[in-house]
């Protein structure tokens, strides 16, 4: 499942970044909340993960 989150964050971070390059601003406002979204929960998830284990 890491995988998964890591190319879904990855191929969040190229859409961004390409449609600021071609001035797509209001598209690229929404892919970023969406990336940072979800880099927030993933980060969550795996710290809790990682707090019960000791």
């Amino acid at each position: 499942m890491g995988k998964f989150f890591f190319y879904l964050l990855l191929f969040l971070i190229v859409v961004t970044v390409l449609a600021f390059v071609f001035g797509m601003h209001k598209f690229a406002y929404i892919s970023g909340f969406i990336l940072i979204s979800i880099a927030l929960g993933v980060g969550y998830v795996y710290s809790a993960r990682d707090d019960r284990r000791f």
